[in-house]
């Protein structure tokens, strides 16, 4: 039995409100109703109403109705500021009257029920993913009104990166933004919000007009987070679109020109921990990473495009909108951007293909994005690729190494009827797909 401390349950007096620790919703709000020289009586408050038995310094709590004996419950006192909305009065933590485990998690979850997900507590912001879209949270207005020197922190993202920025500014330092968190935490997002701000901090073009434009490095710091993505992340049990990588990104700020302030002038992307064993296979219910299924699906896309391209298997599941999806193919690169062009991307290796046509990617063939377009993750690739300097004859050679990978998996070897100590690669028939789920 877990023993009850003395020190949690002496200074609790009739009527005191409290937290009880809970196996299944892990902490109930509740009230002390009775208090003996050896014992509380406590009763848990909202539709699991119950009235507990703590010894004062025994070793077992015992249910009042049932007399059974127990684990004994920890008690936290439980203050009246929290209740109710009262945790949306509190932006920081540490000015919580009672900070403890059971008010932390009292106030986030309160916060996140009323669409505030991010609470600080100190210099540390507490983000709680969403899963859904809060409109205007990340809006070009909302990120301009965070570029101030006289803003203090606050609970959102942009304040966060705002006070990084303000460092630099006021004390020419090196300034550090660590985002951690676990699997579908939102650590990916909010790694981009971070990108996003500081890219646009120095130039400033968010609303205005007549912003300074941006450079062609804040250009590419900004639109470089599609490649990321597409060859680093994949759909997991928990998360569409999880970083299978771990990356430390570097944003160096200098000044161009003598009448502006600090701006970006460059920045370096490591990665490292790739999990590169998702290529060649993946758990039921997840998919490898992003640019295998975004190229077969551009080139089902850009069939469609085509006139004199027969339909295939992969083209007749295409959504009739397809042709739109890659109609910026043709259009002509803006100076200094590289836009993509149909003429950069060569089809023939997966003309006609589906997932299903891959060993390494059968399993995970039926496997669909909640959010999100193959075809249209492929086209913002593209972009990418281009922006951060890709030449066209580099992007075909990506795509082919693409296409090696694939087909690699779908070498086998047998044993030749005239030869048992030999062996031979027999011939692949690429229009003969397996069956999705398939090893």
């Amino acid at each position: 039995m877990t023993s009850v401390a003395v020190a949690e349950v002496l200074d609790f007096e009739e009527d005191t409100a409290v937290w009880i620790s809970s196996p299944s919703a892990v902490w109930l709000p509740g009230k002390v109703v009775k208090c003996t020289a050896s014992e509380l009586f406590v009763k848990v408050e909202g539709p699991e109403a119950q009235e507990l038995r703590v010894p004062r310094s025994g070793t077992a709590a015992v249910l009042a109705k049932s007399g059974a004996a127990g684990a004994g419950p920890r008690l936290l006192r439980r203050d009246a500021s929290l209740d109710g909305a009262g945790a949306l009065n509190f932006d920081d933590l540490t000015e919580v009257p009672e900070l403890h485990e059971a008010a932390v998690l009292e106030a986030l979850d309160v916060r996140f029920v009323h669409g505030q997900i991010y609470t600080l507590s100190g210099p540390v912001l507490l983000a709680v993913n969403p899963f859904r879209t809060l409109h205007g949270l990340y809006s070009p207005e909302t990120l301009h009104g965070f570029f101030s020197d006289e803003i203090p922190l606050r609970p959102h993202i942009f304040s966060v990166a705002n006070q990084a920025f303000q460092g630099i500014l006021r004390h020419g330092t090196s300034q550090t933004v660590l985002v951690s968190g676990e699997s579908g935490s939102g650590k990916t997002e909010t790694t981009k919000f971070v990108m996003q701000f500081l890219a646009l901090a120095g130039a400033e073009a968010v609303v205005s007009q007549t912003s300074r434009p941006l450079s062609r490095v804040e250009r590419q710091v900004l639109r470089s987070n599609p490649l990321l993505e597409s060859f680093g992340n994949a759909k997991t049990l928990r998360n569409d679109n999880s970083s299978r990588f771990g990356k430390y990104i570097e944003l160096q700020f200098g000044t161009e020109d003598a009448s502006w302030s600090q701006r970006l002038v460059g920045a370096r992307i490591r990665t490292y921990l790739l999990e590169k064993v998702r290529v060649i296979d993946q758990l039921d219910g997840e998919r490898s990473f992003h640019i295998f299924y975004q190229v077969l699906a551009g080139s089902a896309a850009a069939s469609l495009l085509s006139p004199t391209s027969p339909p295939t298997r992969a083209s007749t599941t295409m959504d009739p909108a397809a042709p739109r999806l890659l109609s910026s193919f043709s259009s002509p690169p803006r100076r200094g951007e590289g836009a993509a062009e149909t003429g950069d991307v060569d089809f023939a290796a997966f003309s006609g293909l589906s997932a299903g046509s891959f060993n390494y990617l059968r399993r995970s063939c039926g496997q669909t994005l909640r959010q999100g377009d193959d075809a249209q993750d492929f086209e913002a690739t593209l972009a990418a690729m281009r922006t951060v300097g890709f030449s066209s004859a580099e992007v075909r050679d990506v795509l082919r190494a693409l296409a090696a990978v694939l087909y690699l998996g779908n070498v086998e070897f047998a044993m030749p009827a005239s030869n048992s100590e030999g062996s031979e690669v027999p011939a692949w028939d690429p229009g003969a797909a397996g069956e999705c789920g398939g090893g």
